[in-house]
C-alpha cells in the first residue's frame, strides 16, 4: 500500500503535464534467440620460445540476453623467438620443440555486466562483459592430441544492430607429453575480432 501511495501521485504528477510519463528505455541491440559469427585475429601472450600468431572463430547461438553457447576454432602459426636461438647458443641445448597447430572446442559463456559509455561527445555506444567456460582438443607437434579446458572473460562493443567488436581472454589448459614428463600447459591467448549477427535486425512487439 505505502508502493502504491508512492507511485500513484506521480502518475497523477505526469498527466496534469501533459502525460509525460517516464518510461524504462528498451535494450538497443537484442541478443536472444540470435547467431553471431565472429572471425577474429589471437595473440599468445605468456609464450617465451615461441611466437604463436592465429586466426579462427566462433560460431556462438545466444539462447537469452546473458547466456549463450558456442563453437571455437583457432589455426596457429608458430615460430621460434631469439630467446629460443639464445638458448641453444649460449647453453649449447636444444629445447624440445612442441608447436601449437590448432584447438577446436566449444563454450558456455554468461554475460552479467550491461552498460553504456559516450564516444566523441554524442555517439553512445552499449557494452557488455562475459565469462566463458568450455573444453576440446589442442593438437600440438605432429600428432598430439590433448584435451584441453578453457577459461576466459571478454567484452564486447555493440557498433550497429548486426555488428560488433570484441575482446577476449582465454587460457587454454592442457597436459603436454615431454620427453623429461608431463607438463600442465596454459596458453593465454588475446582475442580480438568483429562478430556478425543473423539475424541483422528486430522489432519490439511494443515499440517506443
Amino acid at each position: 500500500m505505502l508502493l502504491l501511495g508512492v507511485v500513484l501521485p506521480g502518475l497523477a504528477a505526469a498527466e496534469d503535464e501533459g502525460r509525460k510519463v517516464h518510461v524504462i528505455e528498451q535494450r538497443p541491440f537484442i541478443q536472444r534467440l540470435r547467431v553471431e559469427l565472429t572471425p577474429k585475429y589471437g595473440y599468445t601472450i605468456n609464450e617465451v620460445l615461441f611466437d604463436y600468431h592465429q586466426v579462427g572463430g566462433d560460431l556462438r547461438f545466444h539462447i537469452t540476453e546473458e547466456w549463450a553457447i558456442a563453437g571455437s576454432f583457432s589455426w596457429y602459426f608458430p615460430a621460434t623467438t631469439s630467446a629460443f636461438e639464445d638458448v641453444e647458443s649460449t647453453f649449447d641445448t636444444f629445447p624440445e620443440k612442441r608447436f601449437v597447430r590448432w584447438y577446436a572446442g566449444g563454450e558456455v559463456s554468461w554475460a552479467p555486466v550491461y552498460g553504456k559509455f559516450i564516444l566523441f561527445g554524442s555517439w553512445t555506444v552499449p557494452w557488455n562483459a562475459w565469462l566463458s567456460a568450455g573444453g576440446g582438443v589442442t593438437l600440438t607437434g605432429v600428432d598430439g592430441i590433448h584435451p584441453t579446458g578453457t577459461v576466459g572473460i571478454g567484452t564486447r562493443l555493440f557498433l550497429t544492430p548486426w555488428l560488433t567488436m570484441e575482446f577476449e581472454l582465454k587460457d587454454h589448459i592442457y597436459s603436454e607429453n615431454f620427453k623429461a614428463g608431463d607438463s600442465i600447459m596454459n596458453n593465454f591467448v588475446v582475442h580480438a575480432g568483429f562478430g556478425f549477427w543473423f539475424p541483422v535486425g528486430w522489432t519490439y512487439e511494443f515499440a517506443k
